[in-house]
């Protein structure tokens, strides 16, 4: 599962195993159940943020925290928890940085995006956001500007003005979640020739094959040559007789063993 997931859980348990020994699983759970509390408690500034109601910052919270998710997920060895707290933390900085225009609240959300991708590979969509909210908000200063300015020489100074501060707000958008993905997709890419979000996408999209439209397509040639591969990989050890053919899993084992294919061949 290291080909599919991004590291960031596993590398989490090390450090609690490391740190706490024995009583490393209670230290996990009240670890993941302080971060729930941590997510129930962004939501609800996050909802102040939005809205300056108390009552609307309240029932955010309280909903949150009485979510039957959060708490089955927190008593659980996955990566649901962390991964929720490191979006919301991400969704309540970009919010403020939108609201108030502070750069260090861009590039706090930018960080927490990228820790939310090395939780589960999704999180890579509020990277790509970013961006986007920078350059709204660098253009709305930009016309509230342009509006108060009398002469054209001032302007050209918004014009120039604009340039750098567009400048800044992608780098603080993009820089820290770069700091934090790229040196794993570089070690996907030498070692495995793919990134876990396009490994990810192709799980899915064979699992949707196999399991909800059943493989119908006894014409295709693509299925004919996975059977084939299946079932050499059976006949000669290397998969168990029962191994499901519906699972993408299972099809990559067996052109790696057959067939010495490697991770992206075989995904593809």
């Amino acid at each position: 599962m290291f080909l599919l997931r991004t590291p960031g859980y596993p590398v989490l348990l090390a450090l609690v195993f490391r740190t706490c020994g024995a009583a490393s699983p209670v230290a996990i759970l009240l670890l993941q159940h302080a971060m729930t509390v941590g997510t129930a408690l962004l939501t609800a500034l996050t909802a102040w943020h939005l809205t300056k109601r108390r009552d609307v910052t309240f029932i955010a919270g309280v909903a949150c925290a009485c979510s039957l998710q959060l708490l089955a997920f927190a008593n659980q060895i996955m990566t649901e928890t962390p991964y929720t707290f490191a979006l919301i933390a991400g969704v309540y900085f970009v919010v403020k940085y939108h609201q108030y225009g502070q750069l260090r609240e861009l590039a706090l959300s930018s960080l927490m995006a990228g820790l939310a991708y090395l939780f589960r590979p999704i999180g890579l969509t509020l990277v790509c956001l970013l961006p986007l909210v920078a350059l709204h908000r660098v253009c709305s200063d930009r016309r509230k500007r342009r509006a108060t300015s009398a002469t054209e020489s001032r302007w050209r100074g918004v014009q120039a003005g604009t340039g750098r501060a567009l400048a800044w707000a992608l780098g603080c958008s993009l820089i820290p979640a770069a700091a934090l993905t790229v040196p794993w997709w570089v070690e996907n890419h030498l070692v495995y020739g793919a990134n876990s979000f396009v490994r990810c996408f192709d799980f899915a999209l064979y699992n949707r094959a196999a399991n909800v439209e059943r493989l119908d397509g006894e014409g295709s040639a693509a299925l004919a040559d996975i059977r084939r591969v299946v079932g050499e990989a059976k006949s000669s050890g290397r998969l168990t007789p029962d191994a499901d053919e519906g699972m993408a899993w299972t099809v990559w084992q067996a052109y790696r063993g057959v067939e010495d294919r490697s991770l992206k061949e075989s995904s593809a």
